[in-house]
């Protein structure tokens, strides 16, 4: 049973830096909206598995651009500004990832900051 467990927690912290070392540095183009390019040439997106790790790492990278997240439950004006930006950041991944996927070549998906409307 303990060995079930650490080789579940294993793969859970594999996956974990696995999607952090797919993306690259949140960057500010000329626009100034952070963006985070995310890589996934490296899945197999044919499968569940494969589909899943690439929702994660969108998320995970939604998560860096829209940061800072709040810390408290007290800012709700922070806190509504990051559910809004990681929401539409989100969304926009994952349409842009089929596309990105169908033309094949690196596998990467830009994930770019919106701001709250």
């Amino acid at each position: 049973m303990i060995q079930v467990r650490s080789g579940a927690l294993a793969a859970g912290l594999l996956l974990a830096f696995s999607a952090q070392a797919q993306a690259d540095q949140v960057k500010s183009p000329a626009d100034g909206r952070r963006e985070v390019v995310v890589r996934f040439g490296d899945l197999n997106l044919s499968t569940p598995a494969g589909a899943a790790a690439l929702r994660n790492r969108l998320r995970m990278a939604a998560e860096r651009v829209c940061a800072p997240r709040p810390s408290t439950g007290m800012d709700l004006t922070g806190a509504s500004h990051f559910s809004a930006c990681f929401k539409r950041s989100y969304a926009a991944a994952l349409a842009a990832a089929p596309t990105a996927y169908a033309r094949g070549g690196s596998g990467s998906v830009a994930v770019q900051a919106f701001a709250a409307r």
